[in-house]
């Protein structure tokens, strides 16, 4: 065999080696198949799940702005409720010191009331002593005259 052929055998040994050499790092280097598919099955359900977490998360966002709009619809109800009740207080206190002027007046006036009910007792009574009395007086008055018309007749009487 002559050199140059040996020196071509000699190339394509070492081409075949490196040839080999290249096609076995890039098989070691390149990842399963059956990993790849795993992998992108597992970044699939992954994203699924953030999916399924990102509604539930968006619920429970929407149920706090509701639940946030009705708290302050509440809150302003509220403080319209409490200015109420501010105004009732002020109305009530009002109408209780209005009652209290108006107990005074009506324990004032069953007062007079009483007061003039006794006076009234007192002069009803003196009336009837004054009746009494004017009674007895006319009686006593017409027993006067009846005894001086008596006298006056016997007068004439023995004058003639």
């Amino acid at each position: 065999m002559n050199e140059t052929m040996r020196s071509v055998l000699e190339f394509v040994k070492a081409g075949s080696l490196v040839t080999f050499v290249c096609i076995s790092v890039w098989g070691c280097s390149k990842p399963a198949v059956s990993t790849t598919q795993e992998r992108v099955r597992a970044l699939e359900s992954r994203c699924v799940q953030l999916e399924q977490d990102y509604r539930t998360v968006a619920q429970a966002r929407d149920r706090a702005r509701t639940d946030l709009a009705q708290a302050q619809e509440q809150l302003i109800s509220l403080t319209k409720l409490q200015g109420e009740l501010g105004d009732l207080k002020s109305k009530f206190r009002a109408a209780t010191t209005e009652g209290e002027m108006i107990r005074k007046m009506l324990a004032q006036r069953t007062q007079e009331r009483d007061d003039l009910r006794q006076q009234m007792t007192v002069r009803m009574n003196e009336r009837e002593v004054l009746i009494t009395r004017c009674d007895k007086l006319r009686k006593g008055l017409q027993s006067l005259l009846s005894q001086d018309d008596s006298s006056v007749e016997i007068i004439p009487a023995s004058g003639n």
